[in-house]
């Protein structure tokens, strides 16, 4: 019996992107599930695809998108100007293994290696994805392929250039976990050829996958939560499974007086319910799971490998960051179009004093989720600006889109009433990858290894990437290491990898050819 714990947050994001292995991931579920006909797309020609903004000091600055943009923005933009001085400082020093043990800060890597003047550039970026600082996010978990190239080769420009030489010869430089992961989906993708071929609608529905395959974003009529809600409905109706909600987990631990082995979970706030299960895959955020591990043990009864995990999974941080929607009646109130702005660290605090990290301008960047036209925008505020703030100096949700409406005025002068408003305060929403993240994630796999000997396995955002794909990948990855495990004691068969430990580490790269992972929806 598998237990799956916490399998997918209903906090998601409100698209995703088709590219990697992620990509591949999503689109292949999202094929399993029938969701192809409710895909929303944006086109890589588009003004969302297109247009993409910083706001520094004062402005909006439009990011090329073409190579015949470039120049203009490198010598005028003072936000670039660290780009072109960067690319020849790279490309001529010497690389040195240096900073924290062949580790060091997101911004550490930009100085040394490229140019100061870049780490603002960069903040903005990391404040889209991950709300985090660039200053103490590690670069060999933010930037994994960044950091091979710049040990591998000598140099992150270095590393570029031998790639793009490589793919002349249609070859491809991946993690090592993304083309297994890739491999394996399409060989299941081949093997249910017939059985997709005489499905409902199928030329539709390839027409829909492919469509999204060459999108920039894409999303589904009702939002992204319709892949968690279909997901639920699909697992509902398989008799092998059963999903019990709202229902705690109290701690989780082997089990001695079972013959098999296996793991004894407790559920129910008192640890009540007692039921054992061969194998569990854990997507419980690590700031929890730790409790959860060792929640029988006083701290000196703890085993070295109990005070491994327990000690990994304390170090990990996370950023609360609020979500405020604005709907205005009025069509054209956006100075600009195209998919929004981030904003840098080092925009000055009198323009950003409402700790924004940037504005996803949601009327444009999807069409046709919506049922009355206006202008729909999302606000994102806080993130790291506020890792020292006690909880109970958050802002309400009615302070949030007060700071929202006050950002939006003066960076893109809508002062207009919003018919509608929703402020959301997701605490402890997105993992922060501090340096020496996955050096940590190796060892807190072996500790977990030593101690559950392969029946307990991580997945989700706390682990191997923040994004809605990366966390349905590393799902999908871990259920693959499950089979390999259990193929060793007897158990399902059908290994995909020699051991979870072997591959699951974003730092192994290979060179590849790209035919064997070129896929497509017949």
């Amino acid at each position: 019996m598998f237990l799956v714990a916490k399998c997918f947050s209903k906090k998601a994001a409100a698209h995703s992107r088709p590219a990697g292995a992620s990509g591949l991931t999503t689109l292949s579920m999202i094929h399993h599930l029938g969701l192809e006909e409710e895909l929303l797309t944006c086109s890589t020609d588009s003004a969302a695809a297109r247009n993409r903004y910083v706001y520094y000091p004062d402005r909006l600055i439009r990011v090329p998108s073409s190579l015949a943009e470039l120049p203009k923005f490198l010598l005028f933009e003072p936000l670039a100007k660290g780009i072109i001085p960067g690319i020849l400082n790279d490309y001529l020093k010497p690389y040195k293994s240096v900073m924290n043990g062949n580790d060091a800060s997101v911004a550490d890597v930009i100085s040394d290696r490229l140019h100061p003047d870049l780490v603002n550039l960069v903040s903005a970026v990391l404040h889209g994805i991950y709300a985090g600082n660039v200053q103490t996010l590690g670069f060999n978990a933010i930037f994994p392929q960044l950091d091979y190239y710049m040990k591998q080769h000598g140099g992150i420009v270095r590393g570029m250039l031998y790639n793009m030489r490589r793919a002349w010869y249609d070859e491809v430089v991946l993690p090592l976990h993304d083309v297994l992961t890739m491999q394996q989906i399409m060989r299941d993708w081949e093997a249910r050829r017939d059985k997709r071929l005489k499905g409902h609608r199928m030329e539709e529905r390839t027409a829909a996958l492919q469509e999204a395959k060459r999108s920039s974003i894409y999303s589904f009529k009702k939002g992204i939560q319709q892949l968690p809600d279909k997901m639920e409905e699909v697992l509902r109706r398989d008799p092998r499974v059963s999903i019990e909600t709202g229902c705690s987990v109290s701690s989780i631990h082997m089990d001695e007086t079972h013959a098999c082995g296996g793991l004894l979970v407790k559920t129910g706030a008192n640890g009540e319910t007692e039921r054992h299960f061969t194998h569990v895959i854990s997507t419980i955020p690590s700031t929890n799971l730790g409790e959860l591990l060792c929640s029988d043990h006083i701290d000196i009864d703890m085993d070295e490998a109990s005070r491994e995990i327990m000690r990994i999974l304390q170090l990990n941080k996370t950023v609360n960051v609020m979500v405020v929607n604005l709907w205005f009646a009025e069509l054209d109130l956006l100075p600009v179009k195209g998919f929004g702005y981030l904003i840098p660290k080092e925009t000055p605090a009198g323009q950003n004093p409402e700790c924004g990290l940037g504005v996803i301008f949601d009327s444009d960047a999807l069409q046709g989720q919506d049922t009355v036209q206006g202008t729909k925008l999302t606000v994102m505020l806080g993130g790291y600006y506020w890792d020292n703030w006690p909880g109970k100096d958050l802002p309400s949700a009615l302070d949030g889109i007060s700071k929202a409406r006050s950002l939006l005025s003066r960076h893109l002068g809508i002062t207009a009433e919003p018919m509608a408003t929703c402020a959301t305060m997701r605490r402890n929403c997105i993992p922060q990858y501090g340096t020496h993240h996955l050096s940590r994630m190796r060892n807190l796999r072996q500790a977990l290894q030593d101690k559950y000997k392969g029946r307990l396995v991580l997945a989700g955002s706390s682990y191997d990437g923040v994004g809605v794909s990366d966390c349905i990948r590393s799902g999908v990855y871990a259920s693959h290491s499950l089979h390999s495990v259990s193929k060793a004691s007897g158990g399902l068969g059908g290994a995909l990898f020699k051991s979870h430990t072997d591959t699951d580490d974003p730092g192994t790269f290979v060179s590849v050819s790209q035919k064997h992972l070129r896929w497509n929806f017949p």
